[in-house]
């Protein structure tokens, strides 16, 4: 595609609540993996919170913050997200699923084995897009 740079989110890790640090690794680990053979000279990673950021700080990652209309409402405490309206209008048993299915994960990735295996799937799909990126060239 002849792209010049690329950005991408730290994939799970917002909403989803994804291990923040798992999630850095992925990240890290597949843009220091990609061998360039396009024109490709910039990536940058999309980060959602002010969590994220503090961990790209302190891993030595070059952070610059845009703040936007969207990010303005999404920090008035007088604006409540759609998602945040719909779980406040009863659908607490839906939130509830959802933490109980996090817990279990955060349980999973306790282990340093799953870990490994979890930051493996990780670059091994990142590394798939980056094939499928490059055949399209």
């Amino acid at each position: 595609m002849s792209c010049e740079s690329i950005a991408f989110p730290l994939l799970a890790s917002g909403n989803n609540r994804f291990d923040l640090n798992i999630a850095f690794e992925i990240a890290k680990e597949s843009i220091e993996s990609y061998q360039p053979t396009n024109k490709l000279k910039r990536v940058i990673l999309v980060l959602y919170d002010a969590g994220a950021m503090q961990i790209a700080r302190t891993q030595g990652l070059f952070v610059e913050e845009v703040i936007d209309d969207v990010y303005t409402l999404a920090n008035d405490e007088n604006y409540v997200l759609p998602g945040q309206r719909a779980i406040n209008g009863g659908l607490d048993l839906a939130g509830k699923f959802l933490d109980d299915g996090i817990n279990m994960a955060m349980a999973y990735l306790d282990d340093q084995e799953n870990r490994k295996k979890i930051i493996q799937c990780g670059i091994s799909i990142a590394q798939m897009a980056i094939m499928i990126v490059n055949r399209k060239e």
